[in-house]
């Protein structure tokens, strides 16, 4: 009897502690509250996709499973891909082919993804600023254990889910900050939020564009918590009118 009760106790612990030898039981207490809901279908369908083969071994696995458009990006190198079967995400995702990036893992680069994003969603929510503003929701997804890498790759654990902004193309939305679809009350709005959760990396067009719904969304939410932030990197950008309240605004 002592042996049946300790060997149910093991089977129910399982789903909990089955991760990486490369991950600690510190890094996964830390992600935990900001995992993808088990109970999420978009949980349950990367579940499937990710439990077949080593999706992220490399470029070929990731293309090979599904995922589209996938290529690392010039300075970061992470990959930003779509998924054929999941419309309404997209995901960022590092390679086991891939070595770390400096000293940080992507549990940690992904953290401050999360972190930042819902600084900025409370801010707009408190400052009723979503009429003009948006961030995406995002969630770190565990990776299942196996099947794993060779031993020679750098194991990853993680990717990051985002909700799909439905943002514009470059060329749009570079019209758009030149237009006077940027106004005042949008100026404002932006420097109050650059400025009281410290985007280091948000006062440029690439990382705060136009969306479909006319809102400005703001997609880089890594590098916050900054004393100083690069305001002038906006200026060239918009048009003369606003480029003069831009000016009076960073003073």
């Amino acid at each position: 009897m002592f042996n049946k009760k300790i060997g149910l106790f093991l089977f129910f612990m399982i789903p909990i502690y089955c991760f990486s030898i490369a991950l600690s039981k510190d890094i996964l207490k830390e992600v935990s509250p900001y995992l993808l809901p088990s109970s999420s279908e978009v949980k349950q369908q990367l579940d499937e996709i990710f439990k077949k083969s080593r999706v992220i071994l490399n470029i070929k696995t990731l293309k090979e499973a599904g995922f589209i458009n996938a290529k690392p990006r010039k300075f970061t190198r992470i990959i930003v891909t779509a998924h054929q079967d999941l419309p309404g995400y997209i995901f960022k995702i590092y390679l086991d082919a891939q070595r770390h990036k400096s000293d940080e893992t992507e549990s940690v680069i992904f953290l401050k993804r999360v972190k930042g994003a819902l600084a900025i969603a409370k801010f707009i929510e408190e400052n009723e600023l979503a009429h003009l503003f948006k961030v995406p929701k995002k969630w770190i997804y565990l990776l299942p254990q196996h099947p794993a890498p060779p031993k020679e790759f750098a194991y990853k654990n993680f990717i990051l889910v985002v909700e799909d902004m439905h943002l514009l193309s470059h060329a749009e939305n570079k019209k758009m900050w030149s237009s006077s679809n940027v106004t005042a009350e949008i100026l404002i709005g932006l420097h109050s939020i650059l400025k009281e959760i410290g985007l280091r990396d948000c006062a440029k067009i690439d990382n705060i564009p136009f969306s479909e719904d006319g809102k400005i969304a703001f997609i880089d939410t890594q590098s916050f918590g900054f004393k100083s932030v690069p305001f002038k990197r906006l200026k060239k950008m918009l048009s003369s009118e606003m480029q003069d309240l831009w000016d009076d605004l960073c003073k």
